[in-house]
C-alpha cells in the first residue's frame, strides 16, 4: 500500500495560495519530504486513485493543473477555465478538483464544471453561467454520484445593489438608519444544488448559505451547509434537516475515511453517525490548533501548522518530518 504524504507548505511570504508542495513515504514515525513544486494561486489538492495514473493533482484559480507522480510532475491548462487564463470564458476562477470514479472533475465560479478521464482530455460541461446583467452568480464546490447522475453543490450569490432608501441615509450622514437599510437590502446566499445527466436542472434545495460538502452516507446523500446543517436526501427529491450546530457555527474540515465521516469543528474531531459524535481517540493537545485531518488508503492523518500526527490503531502518533 502506497503511503506517500504530500505536505503544501506556504511558499510566498503574504501570498496565501501560493504553495510549495513536497512529498515522502511514512515510515516508522517520521518522513523526510522531497520538494516537488512551486504553485503559484494553489487552491484545491486532491488524492487520486485508479484508473489515473498520478498520485494527487492540484488545481490554480486560473485551471491550470499539476499532476504529480512518483517521481515527476505534469503540468495542464484547462482551456476556458479562470478568468485571466489564455482563452478563459472569463466565468471566473476555479474553486475545486476532485475525483469521482473515473472522472476528474474541475469546479468554478460561473457555474463552471470541467470533466477529463483517463482516455479523453478536459471538456467544458457547459453548466449554468452567471446571470446577463452579472446580478446573480453561481459557484460550485463540491460534487457526488448518485444513482446515475452528477450532483454538484455550492452556492447563488447576488450582488448589492444600492436602494433610494441607502442613498437618502447616505446623503443625510445618518449611520444607524444607513447600517439598517444596508441589512435591509442585503439578499443571503442561496444553497445550491445542480443536477447533471447529459442535461443540466436544479434540485429544490430551499436552504441559505453554501453547499461546502455532500457525501454517501449508507443510503442516503448527506449536504453539509455553510451554517454548520446537515441536511439529508434518500434521492436529491426530499430533503431532511438533520443536524444544525446553531449560533452560526460552521464546519472547519469534513471527509470521508475508513473510519466514516469525521467532522472537524473547533479543535474536535467528530464522526458523524447519523449524530455527532466525539472522536475516540481525540486529538492530541498541540501547540496550535489542527488545520485539517485526511485520510488516504487507510492512513488517517491530522495536521497543525508545524505538526502532523497519524492514527496508529487506537492512538495519534507524531510524525516528525524534514524537508530535505
Amino acid at each position: 500500500m502506497d503511503r506517500t504524504l504530500y505536505i503544501l507548505f506556504k511558499a510566498t511570504p503574504g501570498e496565501d495560495d501560493d504553495r510549495l508542495v513536497a512529498s515522502g513515504r511514512v515510515a516508522d514515525g517520521s518522513v523526510v519530504l522531497r520538494p516537488r513544486e512551486e504553485v503559484a494561486d494553489l487552491i484545491s489538492f486532491t488524492a487520486l486513485q485508479q484508473p489515473f495514473e498520478a498520485q494527487a493533482a492540484g488545481l490554480t484559480g486560473e485551471g491550470e493543473v499539476v499532476y504529480f507522480f512518483d517521481a515527476v510532475s505534469q503540468r495542464e491548462q484547462i482551456s476556458g477555465a479562470g478568468f485571466a487564463s489564455e482563452n478563459a470564458m472569463k466565468f471566473g476562477r476555479m474553486t475545486k478538483i476532485l475525483q469521482i470514479g473515473n472522472r476528474l472533475l474541475a469546479l468554478g465560479y460561473g457555474g463552471q464544471v470541467y470533466m477529463r478521464t483517463p482516455s479523453e482530455g478536459w471538456r467544458f460541461l457547459a453548466g449554468p453561467k452567471v446571470s446577463d446583467d452579472g446580478s446573480t452568480n453561481l459557484v460550485y464546490f463540491c460534487a457526488v454520484a448518485h444513482k446515475g447522475r452528477l450532483y454538484f453543490g455550492g452556492t447563488e450569490t447576488k450582488r448589492f445593489r444600492s436602494t433610494a432608501e441607502i442613498d437618502a441615509a447616505s446623503q443625510a450622514g445618518d449611520g444607524r438608519r444607513l447600517a439598517r437599510a444596508i441589512l435591509a437590502a442585503k439578499v443571503p446566499d442561496k444553497a445550491v444544488v445542480g443536477v447533471y445527466d447529459g442535461s443540466w436542472s436544479q434540485a429544490d434545495f430551499d436552504h441559505p448559505g453554501t453547499v461546502v460538502e455532500m457525501l454517501e452516507a449508507g443510503r442516503s446523500i448527506e449536504i453539509f451547509t455553510t451554517n454548520g446543517r446537515i441536511v439529508s436526501t434518500p434521492d436529491f427529491q426530499e430533503f431532511s434537516d438533520v443536524f444544525a450546530f446553531g449560533k452560526k457555527k460552521s464546519f472547519w474540515d469534513i471527509k470521508r475515511t475508513e473510519q466514516g465521516i469525521l467532522v472537524y469543528f473547533d479543535g474536535t474531531l467528530f464522526r458523524w453517525t447519523g449524530e455527532m459524535e466525539p472522536f475516540e481517540p481525540s486529538l492530541p493537545g498541540v501547540d496550535e490548533s489542527f488545520i485539517n485531518v485526511s485520510s488516504y488508503a487507510g492512513f488517517l492523518a491530522a495536521f497543525a501548522p508545524h505538526q502532523i500526527y497519524k492514527l496508529d490503531e487506537d492512538d495519534w502518533g507524531e510524525v516528525t518530518y524534514t524537508l530535505s
